[in-house]
């Protein structure tokens, strides 16, 4: 079997986050993505790429910034993630901080994908 064909059949879980500059939680989603292997990841981060997001990339993970204002990320944002999530239909959505569960909440309803909230603090 090629890699091609043993890659295509892991889960794909789509990553939102709110965003992806150098915090703590921005760190811990970049060390599960780039060990993991039993999955295939997308990374998408609300707002903006950041200093994580452009490591990611150049590692080899898609990343997908939705560029949204911090300010008002409705509801341009959820026609946005909700596009993204019909084109790639990732197997699991985990979403990273308050705005992106909110964000995926929204927009993944009555998708069948599971959802998990990643909360840190």
């Amino acid at each position: 079997m090629n890699e091609t064909s043993s890659t295509s059949k892991k889960p794909l879980v789509l990553h939102a986050i709110t965003g992806l500059n150098a915090g703590g939680a921005e760190r811990m989603l970049a060390r599960l993505v780039l060990h993991s292997t039993q999955f295939r990841h997308i990374v998408v981060p609300l707002i903006g790429l950041g200093a994580v997001g452009q490591m990611l990339r150049q590692a080899g993970v898609e990343v997908h910034s939705l560029d949204l204002s911090k300010a008002y990320p409705w509801p341009g944002g959820v026609l946005k993630f909700r596009n993204l999530l019909q084109d790639r239909r990732p197997d699991i959505i985990d979403s990273w901080m308050s705005y992106a569960d909110v964000l995926a909440t929204l927009t993944s309803t009555g998708m069948g994908t599971p959802l998990i909230w990643n909360i840190r603090n």
